[in-house]
Order: structure tokens, then sequence, then C-alpha cells
């Protein structure tokens, strides 16, 4: 009975290691980067929005105005082909990483985000 206890505790301990030891990393600048313009590729606004630190309230309002006027640049290109992180800066808990985008029409540009890291997250920082 002992061997057989002893071997169920090793085991819960051992899922209880593997369970804490898989514990995600917070994202750097660099993943929410790509989160957001993967995001905005497939046209999914409130997956954009939701790399922000900000209220579910105004979250759903942003996304309606980027739904409503903010996709002009990328409608009138026919959206996005593909992008790549090709510059990032880090200075303590805030960031900007630069974007190549190139739009299905063949016109390319760079894009710079701004983020900010809260409670060892990282969001994008909403520049009014």
């Amino acid at each position: 009975m002992k061997a057989k206890h002893i071997v169920l505790a090793a085991a819960l301990l051992a899922t209880i290691g593997l369970f804490t030891s898989c514990k995600n990393e917070p994202k750097g600048p660099e993943a929410v980067a790509k989160q957001a313009m993967t995001a905005l590729q497939n046209g999914d606004y409130d997956g954009f929005v939701n790399t922000f630190n900000m209220s579910d309230s105004d979250k759903q309002m942003l996304a309606g105005l980027l739904k409503e006027k903010g996709t002009e640049t990328i409608d009138e290109h026919g959206g996005i082909r593909n992008f790549k992180i090709t510059d990032k800066e880090i200075d303590g808990d805030h960031a900007k990483v630069t974007i190549h985008i190139v739009y299905k029409d063949g016109v390319e540009g760079d894009e710079e985000l701004k983020f900010v890291q809260e409670d060892g997250a990282w969001y994008q920082e909403f520049s009014k």
C-alpha cells in the first residue's frame, strides 16, 4: 500500500510541476505587434483592439470606429498582403516596434506601433 501512495504522490507532484512550468511568460512587444497586425490583416478589429489595455466599452467603441472609418487605408489598397517586423526599441516599460507592410496592390510602407508594459504584460499604447 505504501508503494502505491508513493507512486501516486510522485505522479501528482510531476503533474503539478508540468502545469506550473508551462506557465505563459508575458508576451513581448513584438508578439503583441504581430497579434495586432495579423488581426488587421484578417479584418478582425475586435482582435486588434484587444491588444490595448482599456475597458471593454472603450474597446467596443474603438473597434466600431475602426470598422467605420479607420480601415480606409487598408481597403483602398485591397487589404494587407503581408507584414514583417523590421525594428524594435525597448526602453524600460515602453517600446516601439516598426512594421513593414505590403498591401495587396503592391504599395509598401512602414508603421510604428508604441507599447507600454503594465503588470508584466505588453499592450499597445493608445495615442490620442
